[in-house]
């Protein structure tokens, strides 16, 4: 799945609409980051490494709340990502 997200072309910047208004005047629709995305989720360890990756890729902070059943595994996951970074 990251390998996926790492294809996908870079979002940020990217004119995703360009109109021509009454005299002349021009308008876009271009992407930006949100800045900070906050994320709770159950006990899918996966989910933490593609949800990472995500906001990596639009240039996004992230905030992830795991479920209890999984925070050790969810701890090593985020300490990987980000010794990764």
């Amino acid at each position: 799945k990251v390998d996926e997200v790492r294809a996908i072309a870079d979002p940020v910047g990217a004119t995703q609409l360009a109109t021509e208004l009454a005299d002349g005047l021009q308008l876009y629709r271009v992407a930006c980051p949100i800045g900070v995305i906050a994320i709770i989720f159950e006990s899918r360890p996966e989910a933490a490494v593609q949800i990472s990756a995500l906001a990596l890729k639009s240039a996004n902070a992230v905030i992830l709340k795991g479920g209890k059943e999984a925070v050790k595994t969810n701890a090593a996951l985020v300490d990987a990502i980000q010794e990764g970074l």
